[in-house]
């Protein structure tokens, strides 16, 4: 049994700080091959994932009601969002206790500023106006709720595009005013060139299940979907992203993670063969990671831009 769990044997409200801090303290002391063989020999950890379970936001995580893990309706509990309250409602005192914890653990609270970058960009885009935007793997497109209608009347159109259906229904709705044209696809597996480009390109929560060399791939879909001198950015959670322990031991829920640099090895490998030139900007807000990259519209500009131009900087 490991010793940071040692004295955490009976599941309690008392001890989940304690246990949260414990599992994160567990996996940063082992191998990826160590950590994996405690998650499947721990005895203690299966108690606390039987407790854990009163939680609907951990819950859904463990069942993966839609059959993979970082389901939309999974992002939902993360953002704190009303449609998933009559869970939390349901879930009884101990439930709902519980749920706040994990609502408030660091990555979900990251998740929700992931929301506040991806509303930011989309402000800065729509004030240049007529904006064309499309979100791969968009989910719920929660982004898109709360921007005013000086922001809407700026975008021109939005393509969410997904592989799941009533996640791109909620996605239209969250649209509001803007003409919405969602587009069922699998970003990894289908060609998109079909797709009108557009100004302003990203996907926020795609590129933690991908490895590099579907990330590299899936990276320039998106960057082939760009119009020149539009702007394509991508968010992936960060090596040393808080909860990774918890995400991987209670709810069975792995993800893939990127420094900086290996956020720009991305570009590198993507844009290396195809003679495109961008700006790239690594970001950092909270767990995540956030690669922005601008992409140079007129063939002149090769001479000024030998290459990939690099910058990085702290997110604001």
């Amino acid at each position: 049994m490991p010793s940071e769990l040692l004295e955490l044997s009976t599941p309690s409200l008392d001890l989940l700080d304690r246990f949260m801090v414990a599992v994160e303290e567990a996996r940063s002391a082992r191998t990826a091959g160590e950590w994996r063989e405690v998650i499947r020999r721990s005895r203690v950890l299966r108690e606390w994932k039987h407790f854990l379970a009163l939680d609907p936001y951990t819950r859904w995580g463990m069942v993966k009601p839609c059959g993979y893990a970082g389901d939309a309706t999974l992002m939902d509990f993360a953002y704190r969002h009303p449609d998933i309250q009559h869970h939390i409602a349901s879930s009884g005192d101990v439930g709902a206790a519980i749920y706040t914890r994990t609502s408030t653990a660091a990555q979900s609270q990251s998740a929700r500023q992931r929301i506040s970058v991806a509303r930011h960009l989309l402000r800065r885009r729509a004030a240049l106006g007529n904006q064309r935007v499309m979100s791969f793997a968009s989910g719920h497109a929660r982004e898109f709720e709360g921007l005013s209608s000086d922001v809407l009347a700026g975008i021109s159109r939005f393509t969410p595009i997904d592989n799941d259906p009533s996640a791109l229904q909620v996605a239209k709705a969250a649209a509001g005013s803007v003409h919405c044209t969602p587009s069922r696809r699998n970003v990894v597996k289908e060609h998109l060139s079909d797709l009108p480009q557009a100004d302003t390109v990203y996907s926020l929560g795609l590129f933690d299940y991908l490895t590099e060399e579907t990330a590299v791939e899936v990276l320039r879909k998106m960057l082939d979907r760009t119009a020149p001198g539009g702007v394509c950015m991508i968010a992936n959670l960060a090596r040393d992203a808080a909860n990774l322990g918890y995400c991987e031991a209670i709810m069975d829920w792995w993800m893939v993670t990127r420094s900086e640099h290996e956020m720009l090895d991305l570009v590198h490998s993507a844009t290396g063969a195809q003679g495109r030139y961008v700006e790239a900007t690594v970001d950092r807000a909270g767990c995540f990671v956030y690669l922005i990259l601008r992409l140079v519209c007129e063939p002149a500009c090769a001479a000024r831009h030998p290459g990939l131009v690099e910058s990085t900087r702290s997110a604001q």
